[in-house]
Parts: C-alpha cells; structure tokens; sequence
C-alpha cells in the first residue's frame, strides 16, 4: 500500500502543481469539475448504497457542475439560483416517490447535502483561484489537506496507541491526529513564508490549526458516511487511495474555511 501511494503522489502531484501555476484558473476550473465528477459519482454509490438512484446522481452532476461553472464566471447570484432550484427539483422527485418509496425523504436530504459537501466546497477553490494571487493560496491549501493527512497516516501507522473515534474510523488514533496537525503546520509554514511573506504570522498560525482540524474532521465525517453504507473505500480510481473522495475528504472542509479566512479577514 505504501508503494502504490506514493507512486499514485509522485505521478499525479507535479502534474497537478504545473496546472495550479502555469495552467492558470482555467486549468484549475476544469481539475475542479473533474473532482467533481469522480466524487459525485463516489458519493452516489455510498449513500445511495445498496441500490442506485441514477436520477438523484444525474441532478447532481449536471447541477453540480453547473454550480462550479458559475462561480467560475464570477455569477454568484446564480450559483445561489442553481442551488435553490436544485433543492425544489429534488423536493418534487421526493413528493412523487414517497407513496411507494417511504426512505424518499432521506434519499432527497442526502442528494441536498451532497451538494454543497461536493461542488458548493469545491467551487471555494475556484473562487480562490480566480484572485490575483490565487495559486499560492491553492498551493496552500494543499499542503495543509495533503501534508496533514500524509503525517496522519504515518504517525497513525507507527505511533498511534489511543484510539481517536473508534465508531467513526478504527484505525485513526490521537497520536495519528496529533502528527497530522504538526505535519500541516509544518508544510503550511515552509510555504507561507516563501509565498506569502506578508500574511502575519499571528493570523497565519491560528488559521492553519483552524484548516488542519477542519481536514482532519473532514476525514472523520466521510469515514462516518462510509461506515454507515458498510463500505470501506469510496472507490478505487487511486491506487493506494481508495477513491477521489478518500483523497480529498479533508480538502473539502479546508477550502471552505481558507475562503473565509482569505475573503473575510485577510480581505
């Protein structure tokens, strides 16, 4: 397993840094929508689990998507009407089902959720990256999702004694949690001083131990819908991974916190 992750690592993140720096948003745009994609489709076949709702899936992804391209074009106004309309496609589906399907209800609250869980958060990427500096925040970003979940596992795997939320992820453990939040603002430092020498350490910090526990609980909140369809994997599109939403579980929560932080406090 080690292997495989770090050459799934090794081929895939040059690729994904020369898009974040040379391809500029419009590359970024398109990684996101794919993102999406794959982790619609992942999330799907979890929470939908054992049967399949190609309906519910179908709305997701054409919303979702268009959603993400909104933002994308600066419409927010109509990213908010996607979302509205969105919530009343899926709230007529569940009127018209609900005689002969009673779990309709529950079925139409997870196809809700999903979108903001899914596109909404991944659409704060796009946001960040349409400003002028833009890419070292994504940049940044990463190395407080991917750094932090990394140490995690490893720390986890060679330290970890005491078990962090057994219900939720057996294997995750305090010690595992622990080394993620020092890995996140280890890496988060490092890219912090080179790229955004100006950002005020006294506001820095705070906030990379703000993001790193939003990762960390992002990856405890898809263990939990995971472990509640009995699956283990959301998918097995990465080798050594699982599926795209294993890999960017934390990431989801992390960039919807990295807008606030950048749009409302850093201005």
């Amino acid at each position: 397993m080690h292997l495989k992750r770090w050459l799934t690592s090794i081929v895939g993140l040059p690729l994904l840094l020369f898009l974040l720096f040379k391809g500029g948003p419009i590359a970024l745009f398109g990684v996101v929508v794919a993102a999406h994609l794959a982790a619609s489709l992942e999330y799907a076949n979890i929470v939908y689990h054992p049967d399949k709702d190609l309906l519910y899936t179908a709305l997701s992804i054409v919303l979702g998507t268009a959603l993400i391209y909104a933002i994308y074009r600066g419409a927010v106004y109509l990213a908010f009407s996607v979302l509205i309309g969105n919530l009343i496609i899926a709230a007529g589906v569940m009127v018209i089902r609900y005689q002969k399907q009673p779990a309709a209800v529950a079925r139409m609250f997870r196809q809700v959720a999903g979108m903001v869980y899914i596109p909404l958060f991944l659409a704060c990427l796009v946001l960040i990256r349409n400003d002028p500096n833009g890419a070292a925040w994504i940049f940044l970003i990463l190395c407080l999702a991917f750094a932090g979940d990394t140490a995690a596992f490893y720390v986890g795997t060679y330290l970890g004694r005491h078990k962090l939320c057994p219900a939720v992820s057996p294997k995750k453990t305090v010690e595992g949690a622990l080394g993620g939040l020092a890995g996140s603002l280890l890496v988060a430092s490092v890219a912090k001083a080179f790229l955004m020498p100006s950002l005020p350490w006294s506001m820095a910090i705070p906030f990379f131990i703000l993001a790193a526990s939003a990762g960390q609980t992002g990856d405890l909140f898809e263990s939990a819908i995971k472990r509640s369809a009995g699956i283990k994997d959301s998918g097995g599109l990465l080798p050594g991974h699982g599926g795209i939403l294993d890999r960017i579980d934390g990431l989801l929560f992390v960039a919807p916190i990295t807008y606030l932080f950048k749009f409302h406090l850093t201005g």
